[in-house]
């Protein structure tokens, strides 16, 4: 127990004189002071409600009203000031969570449009000349070596590779050679060039070209000023270079590209995005003359958006620098995540990212991400907002043509062939603009409605409030302050008094000194009972003051010891134990570390005695090359004088030259067209010759044997790189659904466009998502959808929906991003049993019934038109341009309806058909074929089928004897499936352009059950087959690379 408890315990028990009445005293003191702070809060509250008129105030401290009439006033007031509060976060929280509202600006006068980016990715990307110098500067290998073919695949796999189809590029993760390669470097040395002619409608705007690379590969973006943001250099939004823009309704918007011997894929996106989605693919072969026309839908954002935050609008402007991008796109955005993730599963960026910081991956890197199913994940784990100002493009007309050949086969054998794409911009009407509906002013207002509408105050009656309370504050405080000021000059002469009384008394200061505290208060209050509570507090602090220089002379004793300790602390403190070191000596060095890593960074030059032996030897080796190579037999001398701006002058037809240097040598320039063009001929290569001169004459003879010039595979030469037309490649790999064999009857097996993926379904009402590899084909996830037997299921382009259908009223959609199925009702009484999506991913066509077609939107679901024809629909086909639909009843005739006119646009009879029940177009839009129940299929040329109602087909093939229940194009129309279900392994396999049917496709021993539907890869690598049974079927095509 303390002193104090002691001496009030002590204190209580004597019944001490002043004990009770100073308590007494004390408590009067306490209520005297409440009730004069209560008076005088009451006179403040009442001061305040009269001069800011706030009755609920005034009523509420007005004591000449009863106690219950001024409680319901102080609900009421509380009440109404709980409102204002509640409001008023509401009010907040709105400011904070949406301000923003999109609106429809219809206002379309005057506005100009920004004309789509192309990216173009080459089929054929490698350099042949540039792919020989790599393979012999970096390997040492030359043609004639055994290695030069294996590292020729290896570059072949580097190009082609992409972020979802890279399995190639694992078969060389053991080589040791190929690990410190910078694949992005090796790409760039030998991809091939840009040639190709470019024409506006703007004969003086120059259209920015840059070789980027996308997760499709190496490629070159068109009027793209973001795609400068994906090489490794950093970039200004500044300095980017402005897209093509246009005027509507006062010139056609259009750029034109003419590309020269060479082919590839076109994805049409908007300037201000990389290349990234799937939705506007062109594919341009030789020879073709594509016009595409695109919708234009903008959204635009007001100035007043840039005041509000990110988090605020939910958008960010491209000019924004956030945490992870100095120039800001969505797609960007999703490919950063993409190769971040890549980063973090195998700690290496693969080369379709250069601008993400970290190192390069290699074949292994690319076999681990493969282990990891990358990037599959990244679907559902990357997130990133939108930009404020979008441009989104829809292709709307496409328009094809070919300059009079017929095939792929004939178009390769043309040197001069050409092709060429336009693109071009429908004017828009309206247009989406993003506002701010609710500004930082529009809360202030709010607030005042709310104060205004609940308390009835504004923001002058708040200021009158608040100088009340602070002027009767100050002046109260200043009152007690002149209190008190008094109060301690009176103590101060008691004080003196009190302590020469205190000097006098019979207790002495050594006394004193030794008792303790509350004891010596005890001792002078039963001598001084007459002394008030304050002279015993001034007592307390004389004896806390003589307290103290007891302390300080106990210090001299242990001075040594102090002095010790402090000595350590200061020690401990400033650090003495370590030698402090100047911060340049840590950053730099010494003197003499610091000179010499600056020369070595800066690098010495070589003596001059080494230079001039370089240069003689190098004198030496051009005298030797000039003396190998044979002398012109004329030299004009006048080739040398002309220039290019001589002889080149701009036209209609050439358009601007500002792709040429006017002042080089025109003679330079001729060469260097010549060998840019045209390969150079064995007889002219001397090397070739010396080398066939010295080799060995048994060898000479071997080669000229007539055996070796006509066998393939003897001759390493002689083989061929078109698919071969009488013995198909192929390997059964493991089942696509090993993993679980749970779908039941398989009737449904979809290739996933973009990821190695499939997605497989059946009656047993699942539908489940496979990775596709062949060895493993893992399970991905899977999908119940309860009493909906699967009969047909379809993905979308774009590759981010799945639908499946079956005989129930309805059908389901799954988001394959977030994981989650939508039931859709048929607008019309019909079953989703058979349903096609077109390649635009717009429309689906529903197979409804007595010979109906119901074309439907995938957005809305909403019924666009409904097709009769005079049979039931069996076979449904879209076109490439997704305005066309063919389709084949259970009779001979087969309709193409017109998407656009909305009618049966021409009809013909199949030949030697009775009963109709599937049809395929091919990709190439070249190929028809039609099955019917007699077991045949005939395959039509696609543009002679308008010419007559009769015509002929192409081929026509009876391997078959059953119904003809599924046809399958692969996606270059080199292969046709065909398949039966009523007879166990009934499939075929046949080639074109030379129409014959593959004889050791399916082997004797496979047994493939009863075949119900068939499905190649996007790139054909891969073959499945849905069968009765369980199982589907895997087949590896080796003569496609790709997935």
């Amino acid at each position: 127990m303390t002193r104090f408890g002691l001496f009030l315990r002590n204190s209580l028990k004597r019944g001490s004189n002043w004990t009770r009445p100073k308590l007494l005293l004390l408590g009067s003191i306490i209520y005297r002071i409440l009730q004069v702070v209560g008076n005088r809060v009451n006179n403040i509250v009442v001061q305040a409600g009269a001069e800011t008129s706030l009755l609920a105030i005034r009523l509420v401290v007005d004591r000449r009203l009863h106690i219950s009439e001024r409680l319901l006033w102080l609900s009421v007031l509380l009440a109404s000031i709980f409102a204002m509060f509640r409001l008023s976060e509401l009010q907040i929280a709105r400011y904070f969570t949406s301000p923003t509202v999109i609106s429809v600006d219809r206002d379309y006068r005057g506005w100009n449009g920004t004309l789509p980016a192309v990216t173009l990715c080459y089929y054929d990307h490698i350099d042949s000349f540039k792919a020989n110098e790599l393979i012999q500067d970096l390997w040492n290998v030359t043609i004639i070596d055994e290695d030069y073919f294996y590292i020729m695949d290896f570059l072949y796999a580097v190009v082609n590779a992409t972020a979802s189809n890279y399995a190639e590029l694992t078969k060389f993760a053991s080589d040791e050679r190929f690990e410190q390669i910078d694949l992005y470097d090796m790409i760039q040395s030998i991809n091939r060039p840009f040639e190709q002619v470019i024409n506006t409608f703007d004969s003086d705007f120059h259209v920015h070209v840059q070789m980027v690379m996308t997760e499709r590969g190496s490629c070159y973006a068109i009027n793209s000023p973001m795609s400068a943001v994906l090489g490794k250099e950093p970039v200004q939004y500044e300095k980017l270079p402005p897209p093509l823009t246009c005027q509507y309704g006062k010139q056609q918007c259009y750029i034109r590209m003419d590309l020269y011997e060479s082919t590839g894929v076109l994805d049409v996106h908007s300037p201000y995005e990389v290349s990234a989605s799937e939705a506007n693919i062109v594919t341009l072969h030789k020879s073709d003359e594509i016009t595409a026309s695109f919708k234009v839908l903008e959204t635009v954002a007001s100035k007043n958006l840039r005041e509000l935050s990110v988090e605020q609008r939910n958008c960010v402007f491209n000019e924004e620098e956030t945490s992870n991008l100095k120039i800001y796109s969505k797609s960007l955005c999703l490919a950063r995540c993409r190769a971040i993730m890549a980063l973090e599963m195998c700690n290496c960026v693969p080369f379709f990212y250069p601008f993400v910081e970290g190192p390069s991956c290699n074949p292994a890197g690319f076999e681990c991400l493969l282990d990891f199913k990358w990037p599959i994940w990244a679907l559902h784990i990357c997130k990133c907002p939108s930009t404020c100002t979008e441009i989104e493009y829809t292709m709307q007309t496409v328009k094809k043509s070919s300059w009079g050949i017929k095939n792929n086969e004939e178009a390769a054998t043309i040197e001069s062939a050409t092709s060429s794409f336009r693109w071009d911009l429908i004017p828009p009407k309206v247009r989406f603009r993003r506002d701010v509906v609710f500004s930082f002013e529009d809360l202030i207002v709010s607030f005042g409605g709310v104060l205004a509408l609940f308390v009835g105050v504004s923001v002058m009656g708040l200021v009158q409030i608040a100088y009340v309370i602070v002027y009767n504050m100050l002046l109260d405080i200043f009152k007690l302050m002149r209190l008190f000021h008094f109060c301690f000059r009176e103590r101060f002469h008691r004080k003196k008094q009190l302590f020469r009384s205190h000097s006098a008394s019979h207790v002495s200061r050594a006394e004193t000194a030794e008792l303790p505290l509350f004891e010596y208060f005890v001792k002078m209050s039963d001598d001084e009972s007459t002394d008030g509570l304050e002279d015993l507090q001034e007592l307390m602090a004389i004896y806390g003051k003589n307290d103290k220089p007891k302390k300080k002379t106990a210090r001299p004793l242990h001075k040594e010891n102090d002095e010790d300790e402090e000595e350590q602390e200061k020690k401990t403190e400033t650090g003495t134990g370590y030698v402090e070191v100047p911060m340049e000596k840590v950053i730099f060095g010494d003197k003499q570390a610091f000179l010499a890593n600056l020369a070595k960074s800066v690098g010495k030059r070589r003596p001059s005695q080494y230079n001039k032996e370089q240069s003689e030897r190098d004198d030496d080796e051009e005298q030797a090359n000039s003396a190998k190579k044979p002398k012109p037999a004329w030299t004009d001398s006048d080739d040398e004088e002309f220039e290019v701006g001589d002889v080149k002058r701009e036209t209609r037809h050439t358009g601007p030259l500002n792709h040429l240097r006017t002042d080089k040598s025109y003679k330079e320039y001729l060469t260097a067209r010549f060998q840019r063009t045209t390969n150079q001929p064995k007889w002219a290569d001397l090397e070739q010759k010396k080398e066939k001169a010295d080799s060995d004459e048994s060898d000479n003879s071997d080669m000229d044997e007539p055996l070796l010039k006509t066998v393939g595979f003897i001759d390493r030469k002689a083989k061929s790189k078109q698919l071969c037309p009488k013995s198909l490649y192929f390997k059964r790999v493991k089942d696509l659904n090993r993993a679980t064999y749970s779908e039941g009857n398989v009737k449904s097996v979809q290739f996933h466009p973009t990821s190695t993926a499939a997605i497989v379904a059946g009656e047993s009402c699942l539908a489940t998502i496979y990775s596709v590899d062949g060895t493993k084909n893992e399970k991905l996830h899977n999908v119940r959808f309860p009493k909906f037997p699967i009969t047909c299921g379809r993905i979308s382009p774009c590759g981010t929906k799945a639908y499946f259908g079956s005989m129930k009223p309805f059908f389901y959609s799954y988001d394959l991003l977030e994981a989650k199925a939508s039931q859709l009702k048929m607008p019309v009484d019909t079953s989703s049993e058979k349903f096609e999506l077109s390649p635009c991913g717009k429309y689906i066509a529903m197979v409804g019934k007595f010979g109906a077609i119901h074309l439907l939107h995938v957005k809305s679901n909403e019924l666009l038109h409904s097709f009769k024809q005079e049979s039931h629909c069996r076979g449904i086909s879209f076109t490439a341009d997704s305005q066309r639909l063919i389709c084949s009843g259970t009779r001979c005739n087969v309709n193409v309806l017109s998407l656009r006119q909305k009618c049966i646009e021409h009809s013909f009879i199949d030949d030697g058909c009775i009963k109709g029940l599937s049809l395929a177009l091919s990709p190439s839009q070249r190929l028809l074929a039609t099955g019917s129940m007699e077991g045949v299929v005939n395959v039509y040329d696609y543009e002679s089928i308008y010419k007559s109602v009769t015509p002929q087909p192409l081929k026509r093939f009876m391997n078959l004897r059953t119904a003809i229940g599924d046809l399958q194009f692969n996606h270059t129309s080199e292969l046709l499936a065909m398949s039966s279900s009523l007879v166990p392994s009934s499939l075929k396999l046949a080639h074109f352009p030379s129409a014959t049917v593959y004889s050791n496709f399916p082997h004797q021993m496979d047994s493939l059950g009863y075949v119900n539907t068939i499905a190649f890869s996007p790139h054909s690598g891969y073959l499945a087959v849905g069968i009765k049974g369980k199982k589907v079927p895997l087949f590896r095509l080796k003569y496609f690379k790709n997935y």
